[in-house]
C-alpha cells in the first residue's frame, strides 16, 4: 500500500509529496519545493522520522517551485532523479526566474532517468504509472497509482481548476486533450493529488470543474 504526506513549500504554496511502500519503507519525493534551510530541515526530519529509504526524486515538470530541493535530496541521499527530458530547455529560465524572485535556486542534478524512458515506476511494491501529460509544460507527466486509487497530477489538474498556459510553451488545447484522454479516463474515484491546493477526486472534476 502506498502512504503519502503532503506538504507546502516556499513562496510559491507548492505541494510536495512523500509517498512511500507500507512494506518496504522505500519512498519518494514528488516535486520538492523545499525552497530554504528551514524547509529543507523539516523534510529530512520527516523523513528520518518515518525511517525511510528514500530511492527517488520525482518532478513532474520542471518549472521552478517543483524543483527548489534537487539538489538538496540528491546531496543528501543520493536518490535517482526522474523528470521529462521535453521540459529541460526550461531549466536555464528557472535560473533566471530565481534572480528575479529574489530566491535561492541550486542548480538542479542531471536527470538518472528521463520520464521518456520509462513506462511504470517501482517503489518497493508499489507500482506508479507515468501518465504524458503536456499541455501546462510541453513535457509533463503525471502519476498514477492504480491499487490504491491515487494520481498525482502537479500542475495539470487542480480543484476546480487547471494549469495555467500562458508561461513558456505552454498550450490550452493540449492540456485540455490531455485531461480529457488520461486523467478523465481514470475511475471517478481516483483521488487528485495536486500541485497545488486541495485534494480533489476525478469524478468531481468531471462534474464540478468549471474549465471543463
Amino acid at each position: 500500500m502506498l502512504a503519502y504526506r503532503k506538504y507546502i513549500f516556499s513562496p510559491f504554496q507548492v505541494n510536495t509529496y512523500l509517498i512511500y511502500d507500507n512494506q518496504t519503507g522505500y519512498a519518494a519525493v514528488i516535486d520538492p519545493g523545499c525552497s530554504n534551510d528551514g524547509e529543507r530541515d523539516f523534510l529530512l526530519k520527516e523523513i528520518e522520522k518515518l525511517n525511510l529509504n528514500l530511492q527517488l526524486i520525482i518532478n513532474t515538470h520542471l518549472h521552478i517551485d517543483h524543483i527548489f530541493g534537487n539538489n538538496f535530496l540528491k546531496k543528501e541521499f543520493g536518490a535517482k532523479l526522474i523528470y521529462p527530458q521535453g521540459d529541460e530547455f526550461l531549466l536555464p529560465i528557472m535560473y533566471e526566474e530565481a534572480e528575479k524572485f529574489g530566491v535561492r535556486l541550486e542548480e538542479t542534478p542531471e536527470a538518472d532517468v528521463y520520464f521518456e524512458n520509462i513506462d511504470k515506476i517501482k517503489l518497493g511494491e508499489t507500482v506508479l504509472e507515468p501518465l504524458f501529460t503536456p499541455g501546462h509544460t510541453p513535457a509533463e507527466y503525471c502519476l498514477y497509482c492504480e491499487q490504491d486509487s491515487l494520481c498525482f497530477t502537479g500542475d495539470v489538474l487542480f480543484r476546480e481548476s487547471i494549469g495555467r498556459t500562458d508561461l513558456w510553451e505552454g498550450d490550452y488545447d493540449l492540456l485540455i486533450e490531455s485531461i480529457y484522454s488520461k486523467l478523465f479516463a481514470l475511475p471517478e474515484d481516483t483521488i487528485v493529488l495536486a500541485g497545488h491546493g486541495e485534494q480533489t477526486t476525478i469524478g468531481y472534476e468531471r462534474e464540478y470543474n468549471p474549465f471543463l
